[in-house]
């Protein structure tokens, strides 16, 4: 029994293609989303008015030093992924395709870390990759270890980072958020 021992009954009783073509279509759909909606954020982003440009910053996620704890979870979860299957192989089970498939998705989430984004600010607020965002949509921010944190006004308080090795970022966010915000659920 090997990787491709796929009889045509194991085919028509949907026992090892059930979850192939869940894993498959669900990829689908999940992708054709995300292409539907950077499509509409480039078009709401030209809309909008933004104001005077200050200054453009790129980044990468993985910069975030708080995110870096997500991003070693998902590669111990691709090392699992990848040891499960192979002591199924050791141990004499054929290995199927879902198994294989996890081994393509994971770095899918992994490798958007270590691309660069841009960050636009702008007089009227500020502009992550495709989409802005105005001001009133952030709740504050923080500065530490030469990075500015801002902190989205939303209930699950989430925050990206901006490197700022000079000080210029901190002193154009100063002008619209307030400094340090208490943490908590609700902004």
């Amino acid at each position: 029994m090997g990787i491709c021992d796929i009889k045509r009954t194991d085919m028509m009783n949907g026992e090892i293609l059930n979850p192939v073509v869940i894993i498959l279509l669900s990829l689908v759909v999940v992708a054709f989303a995300y292409c539907y909606v950077i499509y509409k954020s480039k078009h709401e982003s030209k809309r909008v008015e933004k104001g005077e440009k200050f200054m453009e910053v790129k980044a990468r996620m993985i910069e975030d030093n708080s995110f870096k704890v997500a991003l070693l979870s998902l590669f111990i979860l691709l090392l699992i992924s990848i040891g499960t299957t192979i002591f199924y192989w050791l141990s004499g089970k054929s290995i199927e395709i879902w198994q294989i498939v996890i081994w393509f998705s994971i770095p899918g989430f992994i490798i958007p870390c270590f691309m660069k984004r841009t960050y636009g600010i702008y007089e009227e607020g500020i502009k992550i990759a495709v989409r802005f965002y105005p001001w009133n949509t952030f709740k504050g921010y923080s500065v530490k270890n030469g990075q500015v944190l801002i902190y989205y006004r939303s209930f699950w308080s989430g925050s990206f980072v901006l490197p700022d090795e000079d000080g210029r970022v901190e002193k154009v966010i100063m002008e619209y958020l307030e400094p340090n915000p208490k943490p908590g659920l609700l902004g």
